[in-house]
């Protein structure tokens, strides 16, 4: 049962609204249960992380923790495995495999360059780059070779 004071502020509610006072109610009961069906969800799983968190420390103090990288020992387990097959191929398929592997690397070079050079042009169509004549770029791509002799 309502107390007065709570039949009163749905009252005026439901006038203010323009709803019967019985939508209010069925809206109000409807959030309410909506909010602890999230906090019972909420609940379940902090749970659920205490859990597994006691699961972990309890493998941890049995096994103690790996301290190596599996990502990167699994990749390297599985290179040597690719290359083991690969020396089981006949020397055509090998041969085949680096020509593949040249045709892939040249293509992607291409690709660095001709990212570099739309990068180099945007910057010298903003005023980033000065023009320079060809000679002036040779002997300055030079004078690090020159500086090593």
């Amino acid at each position: 049962m309502l107390e007065p004071e709570q039949h009163e502020a749905l009252v005026k509610i439901a006038e203010q609204a323009g709803r019967s006072i019985s939508d209010i109610v069925c809206e109000i009961v409807g959030r309410h249960l909506r909010e602890r069906a999230r906090d019972a969800k909420r609940r379940h799983a902090v749970d659920v992380l205490e859990r597994l968190t006691d699961l972990r420390e309890k493998i941890e103090q049995r096994s103690g923790v790996y301290q190596g990288d599996l990502i990167a020992e699994a990749r390297a387990e599985r290179y040597e495995q690719v290359v083991e097959m690969i020396k089981q191929f006949p020397a055509e398929q090998q041969e085949m495999l680096v020509d593949l592997i040249r045709s892939w690397r040249t293509e992607t070079r291409r690709r660095e360059i001709a990212h570099d050079a739309q990068e180099s042009l945007a910057a010298f169509r903003s005023g980033q780059l000065e023009p320079q004549s060809a000679q002036a770029v040779i002997t300055e791509l030079r004078q690090p070779m020159d500086d090593q002799e």
